[in-house]
């Protein structure tokens, strides 16, 4: 499959979800609504680049016959360093910490997350170039990787 793409981010991005119920008479009826916002900041230094990406996400869930409706919020704000080491490889390094909590006693240390990702690229020739990458997060059931490597050709 090829897929053509503008080689652009969106500065700033709004977006909002509502699933209705699909049996609105049943006990088991649930409406959910998810909403986030989020920014992308990229800061030119040098030949290299600082984007700052704060996101904030809000989750409600209703259940209008059975139980207490639950609402839960998330932010993070990503950090990402790109730096190019020559003409032909260059790294980005993120750095993500984040905040989930249904914030009904206050927070604690379980609502805080970290994570990061690191990208390396190399451009073998105009038309191929290998990535491979690792990605890690805190999630609240142990430590969560993922490793990556592909090879692009156009």
């Amino acid at each position: 499959m090829s897929c053509l793409a503008q080689p652009f981010i969106d500065l700033a991005s709004v977006y909002y979800q509502y699933s209705a119920a699909d049996k609105p008479h049943h006990n088991n009826t649930i409406y959910t609504g998810l909403s986030s916002v989020s920014l992308n900041i990229p800061l030119k230094l040098d030949s290299d680049y600082l984007v700052l990406n704060p996101v904030y996400e809000n989750f409600r869930m209703t259940f209008p016959e059975t139980f207490v409706d639950r609402e839960f919020h998330a932010a993070y704000i990503p950090v990402s360093w790109l730096h190019r080491w020559n003409e032909r490889y260059k790294t980005a390094f993120v750095f993500i910490p984040r905040i989930s909590s249904a914030v009904d006693n206050g927070l604690n240390r379980h609502d805080f997350q970290y994570g990061g990702a690191i990208l390396t690229t190399y451009q073998r020739k105009p038309t191929l170039k290998y990535k491979i990458g690792l990605y890690y997060n805190s999630e609240f059931f142990n430590h969560f990787v993922i490793p990556d490597g592909r090879a692009h050709v156009w």
